[in-house]
């Protein structure tokens, strides 16, 4: 190895050592935040980050989330805190969108379900298998529109992007942990009928929000969570999946047919924006940690492959290091609901998606 190699490769080991001094702030700030808050949804990335990173004192903080949430299922089989009511507030786009100063979800539940069939295979307590069995069992409940996908609130017939990263990944693992066929075949369908009405055919990115009736999008723009939520999406679906199944090369070929999209407007910064084809709107952490978790996964995956997609999400996971405070924040985080003129901040969504990246790069 001659002197600019060696050089090279200390420079690389002391980066990597600065990020995981960085990810364990993260990680520490992560497992002091309320988790009782009565705002389940914005946890499942914090669970699922924290299992990423392996740590034993992250599992058993993951673990007590997800416990909590198994304690408060409700008798219809959600788990966590039940129905999710949505606040509106002055200036909030809740309202804005929806005409409701409230909305209720329908499947925000879910989204405890990765971690609740993580801890049945990692402990074998039945509770979880159980629990994960209720929720399932909920599911197969909900409104759905003509063409079987699942709305994502109760006031109206609406598909939001938020919805496929809620249930796709738990149905996709309980059908592996369970050896039944028909929730994976669910997961692949509810990618596929979200997209025939979200994925715009120009450009292979996803619209927020489809109103059935009337026809029309009430939330249109390429909001950057939103495409977040649905690349990691389609990496843990595609995982999930049996070796030979056909969804797999379903859901490969719409994440290569995204990130032809998605790749070109990453900032110089390493960032994209909130609204990733708007160079406008402000650069935004928690889509960006999004992107750089589900591209490396996907390469780790052999799911895609090349050298550019590498630069990308490595350059994506850089840039939101510089969005760590000093308290293990992450801050430039759009807040709820996300979308144009949201307020900026950070959450706990946020905090999740980083140590999800952070999980394929330190």
């Amino acid at each position: 190895m001659n002197d600019r190699n060696v050089a090279l490769a200390v420079l690389a080991e002391s980066d990597t050592a600065d990020w995981k001094r960085i990810t364990a702030r993260v990680a520490d700030y992560t497992m002091g935040l309320n988790n009782k808050a009565f705002k389940n949804w914005e946890f499942a990335t914090v669970i699922n980050g924290l299992i990423a990173l392996g740590e034993p004192r992250q599992f058993a903080a993951a673990r007590r989330i997800v416990d909590l949430g198994v304690a408060l299922q409700n008798s219809e089989g959600q788990l966590a805190f039940g129905l999710n009511i949505v606040q509106g507030d002055p200036g909030n786009a809740v309202e804005r969108w929806t005409g409701a100063k409230t909305i209720t979800g329908t499947l925000h539940s879910s989204s405890y379900g990765p971690g609740t069939l993580f801890f049945h295979r990692h402990s074998g307590d039945p509770r979880y298998i159980e629990a994960a069995r209720r929720q399932y069992e909920y599911v197969k409940t909900v409104r759905r529109t003509r063409d079987g996908a699942f709305v994502h609130r109760e006031e109206t017939t609406e598909l939001w992007v938020d919805t496929v990263y809620f249930t796709a990944p738990f149905l996709a693992q309980y059908g592996a942990v369970t050896g039944n066929a028909d929730p994976a075949d669910e997961a692949v369908r509810q990618v596929r009928l979200h997209a025939e009405r979200l994925c715009d055919s120009r450009t292979g990115l996803f619209r927020h929000i489809w109103c059935e009736t009337p026809d029309s999008f009430p939330q249109s723009t390429f909001w950057a969570r939103g495409q977040g939520w649905i690349t990691a999406s389609l990496v843990d679906v595609y995982e999930a999946l049996p070796q030979g199944h056909a969804g797999r090369a379903e859901m490969a070929a719409l994440f290569e047919r995204m990130l032809a999209g998605l790749v070109p407007l990453q900032d110089a910064s390493g960032f994209w924006h909130n609204v990733v084809d708007d160079p406008r709107a402000a650069l935004e952490s928690s889509g960006t940690s999004l992107f750089a978790y589900s591209i490396r996964k996907a390469l780790d995956l052999r799911m895609i492959s090349g050298e550019g997609y590498a630069a990308a999400a490595r350059r994506g996971f850089k840039a939101v290091l510089q969005a760590v405070q000093d308290d293990g924040a992450v801050g430039m985080t759009s807040l709820p609901p996300g979308g144009p003129n949201a307020r900026f901040g950070s959450a706990p969504y946020g905090q999740g998606a980083f140590l999800l990246a952070a999980s394929r790069f330190v």
